[in-house]
């Protein structure tokens, strides 16, 4: 009988450790860096070849495969390489955010309690989205600048400004999503906070001269229907920066 028991360990062991070397040739996941082929397939897989009635790939079942998905460095390697055109760096990033979008609708359902069923891998799908965005959208600007025959014209500079403030709506939507506060868990609320508040500050340091007091109204709002206090905090925090940025502008101003 023990023998028996020893045999089934023995068995069950080397099925997992076959399932996960499998992963790791199936999706690259010893692949330092993953181009757009490598996203394409992979989240072509996940979303068209995971079984009904499976759960996707999350944080705590297969660690390895999201956290490659969600690794900056993907990110990064590209769109950061000035070696490589603006023309090619800012396609590839708006291919990266097509890849992001199918991604996060796919992690978004709920259960019967309105619960999110993947609450984790959604706060760290959008830190990875907007990541993407705002190295998108600024590279969307240089390219505007770097193909413009008066880069210092009205029109010019009208689109660039557009663009920033397209950028600071989008953030706006990140805290709107706060709406959903009943379906997140507390890590998740934890994670969240984190997120706005790192966000905000990588975003504001690229756009410093975009228009950021649009999103205290948003704030406000939000502020008086969530419950964490972690979120609260994040969201006062970043409120508390806007403020002080615009006295600082005004100061310049005068």
């Amino acid at each position: 009988m023990n023998k028996l028991i020893k045999f089934s360990i023995v068995i069950s062991i080397l099925l997992l450790s076959s399932c996960k070397e499998d992963d790791s040739e199936k999706y690259k996941l010893n692949k330092p860096v993953w181009d757009i082929e490598d996203y394409k397939s992979v989240t072509s897989d996940i979303i068209y070849n995971t079984p009904d009635g499976e759960l996707l790939p999350t944080f705590s079942s297969n660690p390895a495969l999201f956290n490659k998905i969600v690794d900056k460095n993907n990110i990064s390697k590209v769109l950061d390489d000035e070696n490589l055109g603006l023309d090619y760096r800012e396609k590839y990033g708006e291919k990266l955010f097509d890849i992001w979008r199918n991604m996060h609708g796919e992690y978004l359902d709920t259960d019967r309690q309105d619960k999110f069923i993947y609450p984790i891998e959604i706060v760290k799908l959008k830190e990875w989205g907007y990541f993407i965005q705002i190295k998108y959208f600024k590279l969307g600007n240089d390219a505007i600048i770097k193909n413009a025959v008066d880069p210092d014209g009205a029109s010019v500079q009208n689109l660039i400004k557009s663009n920033e403030q397209v950028a600071v709506d989008n953030f706006e939507l990140t805290i709107s999503f706060l709406t959903n506060e009943s379906s997140l868990n507390d890590k998740a609320c934890n994670e969240y906070s984190a997120f706005l508040i790192n966000n905000y500050r990588n975003l504001s340091k690229t756009f410093p001269k975009a228009n950021y007091n649009s999103l205290i109204k948003t704030i406000d709002n939000i502020l008086k229907k969530i419950n964490s206090t972690s979120l609260k905090e994040a969201l006062n925090l970043i409120k508390e920066e806007i403020n002080a940025k615009s006295i600082e502008t005004n100061d310049l101003a005068s």
